[in-house]
């Protein structure tokens, strides 16, 4: 209070060039409280440059002015808060992903074994494979959570082969080998497929023609992709996407379709509504385990895929399509389908290791539930028809041009086909 007080008289004395000579102390305690409206004003948080206050009612679409010193400019992107700027939709997040796969194609390209998922969205193609996300889509998305949530819609766990089947199955193919008489075999599968139901007997089928096709033993030198077609994927493929009463066929043709451009898919799934009509349906590529000695081949395959399929995607008013990729003696199922206007996901629904000698067809057996499931999809879900008369141009070699050849060698693949 003293100091106050010693310099409440020097302003007194510069102010009315006089002395201060009363005894009395001045309340000072005016100078200390703040008026209604400076109150007012300091709970608001509005101040003006020159330490003034302006205070104003503030509704639900106004906001406080601050000084031209303290405010900010809110046209400035850096001003504002991520919480605002960020995308909050899976939408608005994949298109920003998207952007950015779009603009590291337009600046140095891919490396394809590395950024598989990276070469796809580029063309906006999500792809989700299980335990294999890209690491940057999972910064914008729970890629594992979409996935989860695509397979729940599209595949129904509540259908199994009948117990009966399945027990009965499991009896005749426990104690297989390469002594056992194939012809008794069959005969036994085909008792067994006379009491089954249509989408059993599709399994009992396909378990009687690998009876009749796979060898005793795997040999040693390598199988090529006719043989590994014919022998091995065709009896499983054929009894699942072959189905001459809906008039749908599986068609290995290695020629182009109205929605494949210049490119060529080992085989289609077709539905044949009349003599001079066709609608795909999907697509299958192969490769022979041979393709090691150039695995970059298998994976311009699954880009074919992703491209292909988008293309036919948007002429079916479901926006559904189904995609095989064997390599090898692994065949991986994808649905492609329509995430939101302008994004396409594909998304992995089944991997099956398809038995290479007659003594593994029992472990195909923890697999017959899911491919019942996958015929029940094939026949109920893609559409045997067309919304639009032409598809799209969106040429697969376009993709394939933003990968960058100096940077093929650079890394072991990070992304397993298989």
């Amino acid at each position: 209070m003293n100091s106050l007080m010693r310099k409440f008289k020097r302003v007194y004395k510069n102010s009315t060039k006089a002395s201060y000579k009363s005894k009395t102390i001045p309340d000072l305690s005016s100078l200390f409280t703040q008026s209604e409206l400076q109150k007012s004003t300091m709970k608001n948080g509005a101040r003006s440059s020159n330490e003034s206050y302006v205070w104003s009612p503030c509704t639900n679409n106004e906001s406080y002015a601050s000084s031209s010193s303290a405010g900010r400019d809110l046209n400035d992107p850096s001003s504002i808060s991520p919480s605002l700027s960020a995308p909050n939709t899976n939408k608005a997040k994949l298109n920003k992903y998207i952007e950015i796969c779009k603009d590291k194609a337009n600046k140095h390209g891919f490396s394809l074994q590395t950024e598989i998922h990276q070469v796809l969205a580029s063309k906006g193609i999500i792809l989700l494979k299980k335990e294999q996300f890209c690491l940057e889509l999972v910064r914008y998305i729970d890629a594992e959570s979409l996935l989860n949530n695509i397979q729940s819609e599209t595949i129904n766990r509540d259908v199994k082969v009948d117990t009966k089947v399945y027990l009965e199955l499991a009896t005749l193919l426990r104690d297989i080998s390469d002594r056992t008489d194939r012809r008794v075999l069959k005969s036994e599968l085909n008792r067994l497929y006379e009491k089954a139901t249509k989408e059993d007997g599709m399994i009992i089928e396909m378990f009687v023609n690998l009876v009749t096709k796979l060898p005793n033993f795997q040999r040693l030198s390598p199988v090529g992709e006719m043989e590994l077609t014919v022998n091995f994927l065709d009896p499983i493929l054929s009894h699942v996407f072959l189905c001459p009463d809906s008039s749908k066929h599986l068609v290995w043709l290695n020629r182009k379709d109205d929605n494949t451009t210049v490119c060529r898919p080992d085989a289609t799934m077709v539905a044949l509504p009349q003599k001079a009509e066709n609608v795909t349906l999907g697509y299958v590529e192969v490769k022979p385990l041979d393709v090691q000695s150039n695995p970059e081949l298998a994976f311009i395959d699954l880009v074919r895929l992703g491209t292909f399929a988008r293309s036919l995607m948007l002429r079916k008013s479901n926006r559904k399509v189904l995609v095989i990729q064997c390599v090898g003696y692994t065949m991986v199922f994808y649905l492609v389908s329509e995430h939101s206007d302008g994004i396409t996901q594909m998304v992995e629904i089944l991997t099956i290791d398809v038995p290479k000698e007659i003594t593994e067809i029992g472990g195909l057996l923890q697999k017959i539930d899911d491919l019942k499931r996958l015929f029940l999809l094939y026949d109920h879900q893609l559409e045997p028809r067309y919304i639009n008369v032409r598809a799209l141009e969106d040429d697969p070699t376009l993709t394939v041009e933003t990968i960058n050849p100096k940077r093929r060698k650079k890394r072991i693949p990070s992304f397993s086909l298989v």
